[in-house]
């Protein structure tokens, strides 16, 4: 660096350090008499400048010795730590990015594994049949396992599915009706329920059937306690219950009581025309770096009807009467006894896309959302 650069103006008359040094010792030096022989005589007010700038040359050499000491000695090394520390925190922050980036972009692949896709099935029939050995009784050539099942809405909650998110509540619905299904209930005794507590929850009825065996002794209830409702709930939807809450409003749902903390087998009375019928084609499964995928299409029938029209998407019944004519795949000439596969590996594109999404804990298959494509 030019040390020359940025010097104040007066700096450029200074005597250089040595001539300086020199001029102060002999002025030292020398006696009075000797001084005064080696240099003219000058006026008194000239006479006494010569040791003050004699000091003042010395201090700005000073001064300019520490500056220079900090700018080329100390400042060097700073920057280079700092330098090595800016280049360290760089280096780890681009690892960082490209550690999220390449996660957030880890490209979906096809599950070949037949256990993986067994798994995300049951689950998938979980969600639109909790009662799962009641819905494979009756499901007929309907049912292709990993491929092909047939749903209706108006004794679930799968309506919810596709029109809006599961509450707390459907979530509860789903999860008791799959532990009832999979027997997983049991004597309300077993959880110190007293002999009279249906009469005592439902007294008006009981009053007036005083004769009705459910009125009497509890041996007909089954229950489970809210931890093993939570169990189960975290099972299917990876996540504990939101609160223990009455399951929706359905047709057979277990009644939650607070007081003794379980769902239990309530009395019920089920029947009538189940909705229309929705059928699901399965197009691929697959996962990326933290979820699971299954690709599916969907067909809603609207049965009862001469000719019944085939629908495109995922209509509920109170849709039906204004969806577009242009929502129409095709009519059918059967009735419901005898139903065809309407989506098949050859036309399933002419149907809506949807996409469930599946989080995994260890070998376990959690449901996260459905999204339409």
């Amino acid at each position: 660096m030019d040390e020359n650069l940025n010097k104040p103006e007066e700096l450029d008359n200074t005597p250089p350090a040595d001539e300086a040094r020199d001029i102060v010792a002999q002025a030292e030096a020398e006696t009075p008499a000797e001084a005064a022989a080696a240099f003219p005589a000058e006026p008194a007010k000239l006479k006494s400048k010569k040791p003050l700038v004699a000091l003042l040359a010395i201090l700005l050499l000073a001064i300019i010795g520490v500056c220079a000491y900090f700018l080329f000695f100390q400042s060097k090394p700073a920057n280079n730590q700092n330098s090595q520390a800016s280049g360290q925190t760089d280096d780890n922050s681009k690892d960082t990015v490209q550690d999220e980036t390449a996660e957030s972009e880890t490209p979906e692949t096809t599950i070949e594994d037949q256990a993986a896709i067994s798994a995300l099935f049951e689950k998938l029939l979980i969600l639109h049949h909790p009662r799962l050995k009641n819905y494979l009784s009756y499901a007929g050539d309907i049912y292709a396992e990993n491929q092909y099942f047939l749903f209706s809405d108006r004794y679930a909650v799968t309506e919810k599915l596709y029109t809006d998110n599961l509450t707390n509540s459907d979530k509860l619905y789903i999860a008791t009706q799959y532990m009832l299904d999979q027997e997983q209930l049991k004597p309300a005794s077993d959880y110190g329920v007293p002999s009279n507590f249906y009469a005592l929850k439902n007294a008006d009825y009981c009053s007036k059937n005083a004769v009705d065996v459910v009125c009497g002794a509890n041996d007909w209830m089954k229950a489970a306690s809210e931890d093993e409702v939570a169990v189960a709930y975290a099972n299917i939807f990876g996540e504990k219950p939101a609160s223990f809450e009455n399951s929706a409003s359905v047709c057979g749902a277990l009644a939650y009581d607070s007081e003794y903390h379980i769902y239990y087998t309530d009395m019920a009375g089920c029947g009538g025309y189940d909705g229309p019928p929705h059928q699901i084609y399965i197009e691929k499964y697959s996962k990326d770096g933290t979820s699971a995928y299954v690709y599916l299409r969907v067909a809603t029938i609207l049965e009862h009807t001469t000719n019944p029209p085939v629908y495109k998407d995922f209509f509920k019944e109170s849709e039906l009467d204004s969806a577009p004519e242009t929502a129409i795949y095709s009519r059918l000439e059967v009735t419901n006894a005898s139903l065809p596969k309407v989506i098949t590996a050859e036309n399933y594109t002419q149907f809506q896309q949807y996409r469930f999404v599946f989080g995994k804990d260890g070998d376990n298959y959690y449901f996260k959302t459905v999204e339409k494509l």
